[in-house]
């Protein structure tokens, strides 16, 4: 959902997953990690585009 619907990501969310546990690190490691698979995606569609 990170990767898709950023945006949809609430105050709320964050919350619920800072009382399970986690902390800043964990998440800066999921939103760097859904970031970049993103870019990736984004890459192999040009990659597709280019050589298609």
């Amino acid at each position: 959902m990170l990767s898709l619907h950023a945006y949809r990501i609430t105050d709320e969310d964050v919350t619920g997953l800072r009382e399970s546990g986690y902390g800043d690190r964990d998440l800066w490691e999921v939103v760097m990690v859904a970031s970049f698979s993103a870019a990736l995606v984004g890459i192999e569609s040009l990659f597709e585009a280019m050589y298609a």
